[in-house]
């Protein structure tokens, strides 16, 4: 009895799915292994993989590579399942290749099965393979397409990862072949609801309110956010209806239109907001001022919106409002009130905020890994009998050099 007998034998013989032999056992053309071939598949061995099946679509594909002599070697796995259920592999000296019904079978290897390997293999958000690892256009690089994304490899950006909506703007830019390049990074998480993914020639970033954007080189462009914020204690009793303002103005230029966010009805935990400026050039010797505004009130969200204009501009002419919760909040309330977007006798500020800072601040911040991130303690100020306790609002601001 040979190993390839003891593996048929294990599978079960002639009952088993590989079914009858059709061949002698017979050694390889590399003089290492030996082969037998069965009506539904193949065992191969060699003394340093031992006897492993090979059949079905994972074995076309395997032939169509050229068997063991082919880049991916011999077979280290029998055909088996994959860990969701969905899917087939075998495991091979330099490679794999993967199944699915709908997918079919596809081969991926070196450093690009390594990095889907990092990622969970097919329980990633990519998926499984949809293509061999094939040559680029530019025939620089090396790429395997996946259900949900792509990764691509050349030998001055290693293998990465791209996909969503950001996979989406660089492949109506051209791939590889735009501007971009090739990706240096995957995709990157912001401290809020943003994205971004680095390129040889710049950056794209995302936002659900944005959608992708696209900027040509590298580090040079910034983007200001207003995260989001946490609550350890709502103003109103029961929960706030917050509204959220973010504004910013760069230079002596008048400040532009502010942007505002209503969350609805908000309790004790962590909210993300999302609102941004960029991505923006940055002079390192002009001043920017930015600044925030969390309101908790029942007034129609349009007005709120006008009023919050103002107070942003107030805001943006008062140094002594910079850094200093109790003045910025001092002067809010009497702006909200003159326009009448505090009817309810539990709504006012939770938190409100400016930065005052120039160009060459955020290029120091960003120093690193390009993402500054701050987190500001927000005590509340008193509402009026029958609301809750004064709240306590924390907020998280960052800036990302793309």
């Amino acid at each position: 009895m040979t190993a390839i007998d003891d593996k048929y034998a294990a599978l079960g013989g002639s009952g088993g799915f590989l079914g009858q032999p059709t061949s002698h056992e017979q050694g390889l053309p590399d003089g290492r292994g030996r082969h037998r071939d069965y009506q539904h598949g193949l065992i191969y061995w060699s003394p340093q993989t031992g006897a492993h099946a090979v059949y079905g679509s994972i074995g076309q594909k395997w032939a169509q590579l050229g068997h063991e002599s082919g880049f991916l070697g011999y077979p280290i796995t029998d055909e088996t399942g994959t860990p969701d259920g969905h899917g087939r592999y075998n495991h091979f000296q330099h490679g794999s290749i993967y199944w699915t019904l709908d997918s079919g079978a596809y081969e991926i290897h070196g450093l690009i099965r390594e990095k889907w390997a990092s990622l969970g293999w097919e329980r990633s958000f990519l998926g499984y393979p949809l293509t061999d690892e094939t040559s680029t256009p530019d025939g620089r690089g090396r790429y395997n397409h996946f259900q949900g994304g792509s990764i691509y490899w050349t030998p001055e950006t290693n293998a990465h990862e791209v996909h969503g909506a950001i996979r989406d703007k660089w492949s109506a830019l051209g791939w590889e072949r735009s501007f971009l390049g090739y990706p240096v990074t995957d995709e990157l998480a912001t401290p809020g609801p943003g994205r971004f993914s680095r390129f040889q020639g710049g950056a794209i970033h995302w936002t659900p309110y944005t959608g992708p954007r696209e900027v040509r080189g590298v580090g040079s462009h910034y983007v200001v956010s207003l995260d989001g914020f946490h609550i350890d204690n709502t103003r109103s009793v029961h929960n706030d209806t917050d509204h959220v303002n973010l504004a910013m103005k760069i230079g002596n230029q008048a400040m532009p239109e502010s942007l505002t966010r209503d969350t609805g009805d908000v309790n004790n935990g962590d909210h993300l907001v999302g609102l941004c400026f960029g991505p923006l050039p940055i002079d390192p010797a002009a001043p920017i001022v930015f600044n925030y505004q969390i309101l908790n009130s029942s007034a129609d969200g349009g007005k709120i919106k006008s009023v919050f204009d103002d107070v942003a501009k107030a805001l943006a002419g008062s140094s002594a409002v910079t850094g200093n919760w109790w003045a910025a909040a001092a002067l809010a309330v009497a702006r909200y009130a003159a326009g009448f977007i505090m009817p309810g006798n539990c709504d006012g500020p939770v938190a409100v905020d400016q930065i005052s800072v120039t160009g060459a601040d955020l290029i120091n911040w960003t120093q690193g890994n390009g993402i500054y991130v701050e987190t500001r303690f927000y005590p509340g100020t008193d509402s009026n009998t029958g609301c809750g306790s004064n709240s306590r609002y924390f907020v998280t601001w960052s800036v990302i050099r793309l």
